[in-house]
């Protein structure tokens, strides 16, 4: 169901983040098993199953959205933050609809330096569950997006 999937961050293709000291160095740092990409794509095609929206042998290639991660990362000093950016891109020349293309922007900040999970006494445990949530969150705009919903069901 869908088409490309890029990842222009700029980092590893497993890098999602880090636990840094208080001059910025990663002191613990937070990978992925498989690309960044892969997981994306992973929560996007629960997102589309969860909804029934999946893909049939007919759907027509143009019409898949193309996706590129300009920022998904999570980082933690004295609070945790994750952050995803997405440029959603799709097109149905089918039916004579135009390119539509639409930003999907996520961050969400945790905890606080007065808690014993703050700074480099925090495990990536919890960074990873934050940056899970702001993928969700991500996909879940994505995919309730009513443009984008009408457009795959056509």
């Amino acid at each position: 169901m869908l088409g490309s999937l890029a990842d222009t961050r700029g980092h590893g293709a497993h890098w999602l983040g880090a636990i840094r000291g208080g001059l910025g160095n990663p002191l613990k740092t937070l990978e992925t098993a498989g690309p960044v990409g892969a997981v994306v794509r992973a929560a996007i095609a629960a997102g589309l199953a969860a909804r029934g929206m999946a893909a049939t042998a007919g759907t027509a290639a143009a019409g898949r959205p193309s996706i590129t991660i300009l920022r998904f990362d999570c980082n933690q000093v004295a609070r945790k933050e994750a952050h995803i950016d997405l440029d959603v891109r799709f097109a149905f020349p089918e039916t004579g609809a135009g390119l539509r293309r639409r930003r999907i922007v996520a961050d969400r900040g945790a905890g606080s330096v007065i808690t014993f999970d703050a700074g480099i006494c925090a495990g990536v445990e919890d960074l990873r569950a934050l940056a899970n949530a702001v993928l969700q969150e991500a996909v879940d705009r994505m995919l309730d997006d009513p443009a984008l919903a009408t457009a795959l069901a056509a």
